[in-house]
Formats: structure tokens, sequence, C-alpha cells
């Protein structure tokens, strides 16, 4: 058992020691010697090495990970894709996106969750972009737009499959009929 200072104390370790290995990661991919390699090794290993914390989980990032990084040095659209929606969130995605395979397109994450959806990627920036740049409004907690735009070559759309919170989905689902 351990208090809640040094739980949080680890949570924020881990998050510095997942940045470091995010940074090795990138340069790996830059640069794919061996030296860059072992280093991406060595970092996403000391991620896993701490301890829960008080939000964070131990986790299992090195598993496959010399699997991973080839496979995402080779620009294998799969591979990139559940790296970059793992950082759907961060601020690395654009620092991401920019050397991945999907450099210079849209990227739209989406999350369905149980009974919700959430959408991550370049649809907020667009959005924000077209109402500030198009009305020169700017945009303020409470208000409220309807942005309306033509509808997008829907043929030209790559869509990868990621994963399901549902035990025992192994792909994505058919359309129930």
């Amino acid at each position: 058992m351990s208090d809640a200072l040094t739980d949080m104390a680890r949570d924020e370790r881990r998050s510095r020691l997942f940045n470091d290995y995010l940074n090795s990661l990138r340069l790996f991919i830059l640069d794919p010697t061996e030296e860059n390699k072992v280093a991406v090794v060595k970092s996403v290993s000391t991620v896993d090495d701490v301890p829960r914390g008080f939000c964070g989980v131990r986790t299992s990032l090195a598993r496959d990970i010399e699997d991973k990084i080839e496979l995402l040095k080779k620009g294998d659209k799969q591979a990139w894709s559940k790296l970059l929606f793992s950082l759907k969130d961060s601020p690395e995605f654009n620092v991401f996106k920019a050397i991945s395979p999907f450099a210079g397109k849209m990227i739209i994450a989406v999350d369905y969750g149980c009974g919700f959806v959430h959408f991550y990627g370049d649809v907020e920036p667009l959005v924000n972009n077209i109402i500030k740049s198009d009305n020169g409004w700017t945009t303020y907690d409470a208000d409220d737009y309807l942005v309306v735009l033509d509808a997008p070559d829907t043929n030209s759309a790559e869509v990868h499959w990621i994963g399901c919170g549902i035990s025992g989905v192994n792909g994505p689902r058919e359309i129930k009929k």
C-alpha cells in the first residue's frame, strides 16, 4: 500500500518517461539506426517499470516493441493508425502525424463509447478555422454554430479499425440486418 502523494509522483514520472519514449520513437522513425532502435527499447522499458500510480496503471508498452517500431519504420498504415489513435489527446499527435503515412491528410479519430461518441484529430481545428476565417468570428464557451460543408469524397477515405472495448470482438462488425 502506498500514499496518494507517492502514487501521484509515480504518475508524473510515468508521464515524463512516456514523453522521453515518444521522443526516442520519433528520432528512430526519422533516423532508423540501430542506436536509435536501442534507445526506443530502453526508454519504453523504463515506462513499463513504473509501478501503478494514483490514476495510472503499470503499462506493457514494451511488449512486441521491436516488431511495432519496424512496422512504423516501414510505413505500415495499421501500425500508424494505432499509434496516432493512442496519441489523439496528446500534443504529440501533430508531431507524429507529420511523419506518418497520413501526413498532409485530414485525420478524424472516432471513439464510440458505450452510448456516446467522441471525435478527435483534425475535426476541432477544422471547425474552429472555418468559423474564424470564413466569418471573422471566434469561438467561446456556450456559443453554438451549425457548420455546413459540401459532402466529402468518401471514395478516397481510408478507415482503419483500432479495436473494441468489448471482450471477444476481434474486428469490425457487420451491419445488423
